[in-house]
C-alpha cells in the first residue's frame, strides 16, 4: 500500500522539512506499507555533498527517528516497523 495519501504525505513532508541539514539534499522519497511494515525510500540527491553516514548521531536521530515516530504513532496507518532505504538499498548506519 503506497502511503502517498494526503495526511501521510503531509506528515512525512513536515518531518523532512524540520530536519534539513547543511550540504545534505534529498531528491525525494516514497513510503510503502506492507504487513504493518513501512519502507521509507529516501532518495539522496546526486549532488548532495553529504551522505547518510556523514550525518551526526543527532541528525540521524532527528531524521530517521522523526519519520519512524510519525509513521508508528498514527494508529490508523497500522505501522509497527519502519525500514529505511536509499533508492531501494537498505541504509545501514
Amino acid at each position: 500500500r503506497d502511503l502517498h495519501s494526503f495526511p501521510t504525505r503531509r506528515s512525512s513532508d513536515l518531518v523532512l522539512e524540520r530536519h534539513r541539514f547543511e550540504a545534505f539534499e534529498l531528491s525525494g522519497y516514497r513510503v510503502n506499507v506492507e504487513n504493518s511494515k513501512a519502507t521509507v525510500d529516501l532518495r539522496l540527491a546526486a549532488d548532495s555533498e553529504r551522505q547518510f553516514l556523514s550525518l551526526s548521531s543527532c541528525e540521524q536521530q532527528g531524521l530517521f527517528g522523526g519519520l519512524e515516530e510519525t509513521l508508528t504513532q498514527n494508529q490508523s496507518w497500522q505501522v509497527n516497523q519502519v525500514e529505511f532505504t536509499n533508492r531501494g538499498k537498505e541504509i545501514v548506519l
